[in-house]
């Protein structure tokens, strides 16, 4: 009960501006990810995030862990969606003091990074969709998003119960994590007990596409003529995306296609009349829901980045999570990450970010067999006419 009203207490303290006196000693937390390059949105969000929610603690005195109020230093890595460059990463912020590090964004680097927090006594939230990272034997690494194993399901349901699908088609890049969650959505389709209509008789270069949607032409109007209900791009990078949907439409597809990923609304928005009917993992709640920290966040996002992106909503949670953590574990915690997996087991602190009440935890005992996700909203998105509305909000499972 006294560490509920404390964090009550710290929540309005934030977004009220109060500034306690007391000095702080410092906390660093990393940040790695992909920042520059046509992906670099990916690793910005993480950055933008991290600030925010830093500079907000900062300004009312700092995070308060034990008996002590630490001023949070942010520092960050570029990895360029380079695996190499991501384990060089992790092994500077380590150095830096950082414990506990936000990203990188993409299967590769998180696997590559493996090895370094293992042995230099660090942890990562990653955003990725290789399960096998936050399933033992390892435990270093937290999934900062819902995965595919929960989104898929979720859509297929929407677009089984409330648009009558009963078909569907599967066009994934070459990518691994991409043909990963290609094979999630077929098993998941079969599951539910939808048809999969692919070229099966065809080589995987055939109906798939390479990087800069390299054949993906080729592979649509091959696809098109199987009159699927809903076509799925797994794992598709949002670079690729308008693209994608604009050779789809040019190939004569009419229906239904989305992604089991977050995407940015305002980017669908730019496509005008193609993107209708399409479904994608949103990461904001509607606004009716926010807290009046969450609306805090917001502005000073917007100043800090020049817009509000969808999936912070999502990412925020990273450093909020970790920093609530920090201070249930308390003060070893933030040298000595085998405290703070402890703390893990039976975390559950009032989301900040909701005005109702909803309790913020780490998720999968069931299905990832520990406590290794982050308990973000589960939101799935549609784009009618040009705005997205939410089609589910909901919880991961536990």
């Amino acid at each position: 009960m006294k560490r509920y009203l404390s964090f009550i207490a710290l929540t309005a303290m934030l977004w009220c501006g109060a500034s306690p006196a007391a000095k702080a000693d410092e906390l660093v937390i990393g940040v790695l990810g992909t920042m520059s390059g046509p992906t670099g949105q990916l690793g910005l969000i993480n950055r933008y995030c991290a600030e925010v929610t830093a500079a907000m603690y900062n300004e009312a005195g700092g995070i308060e862990i034990g008996d002590k109020r630490y001023k949070i230093r942010v520092v960050v890595r570029d990895d360029e969606l380079n695996p190499a460059k991501a384990v060089q990463g992790a092994r500077d912020l380590i150095k830096q003091g950082a414990h506990y590090i936000i990203g990188p964004n993409l299967d590769d680097s998180a696997q590559a990074i493996v090895p370094v927090l293992e042995t230099e006594n660090a942890m990562n939230i990653f955003y990725g969709v290789d399960q096998r990272l936050v399933q033992s034997p390892r435990s270093n690494t937290i999934m900062g998003m819902a995965g595919a194993f929960q989104t898929i399901p979720v859509i297929y349901r929407y677009l089984r119960d409330k648009k009558k699908v009963r078909n569907v088609s599967l066009l994934p890049n070459f990518a691994q994590g991409s043909l990963q969650q290609r094979n999630a959505a077929e098993h998941t389709a079969r599951e539910m007990g939808l048809q999969v209509r692919q070229i099966d008789t065809l080589d995987l270069d055939e109906t798939g596409y390479g990087p800069h949607l390299a054949g993906a032409r080729a592979a649509l109007h091959r696809l098109v003529p199987l009159h699927p209900d809903f076509i799925l791009f797994p794992g598709v990078m949002p670079g690729d995306l308008p693209d994608l949907i604009g050779l789809t439409r040019q190939a004569g597809y009419a229906g239904l296609m989305g992604v089991n990923v977050a995407e940015e609304p305002t980017q669908l928005a730019k496509i005008g009349k193609a993107a209708n009917g399409f479904i994608f993992v949103g990461g904001n709640p509607p606004e009716s829901s926010w807290s009046d920290y969450k609306k805090a966040f917001v502005r000073r996002y917007r100043v800090l980045a020049g817009e509000w992106h969808d999936e912070a909503g999502t990412k925020a949670y990273a450093m909020e999570t970790l920093l609530r953590t920090l201070q249930v574990a308390g003060p070893a915690a933030i040298t000595d990450i085998a405290v703070f997996k402890r703390a893990m087991e039976d975390f559950a602190v009032p989301d900040p970010f909701f005005k109702t009440p909803r309790t913020l935890r780490y998720v999968g005992r069931a299905s990832l067999g520990q406590p290794r996700q982050i308990d973000v909203p589960l939101i799935i998105n549609a784009v009618r006419d040009g705005s997205t509305e939410t089609v589910h909000l909901g919880a991961l499972p536990r």
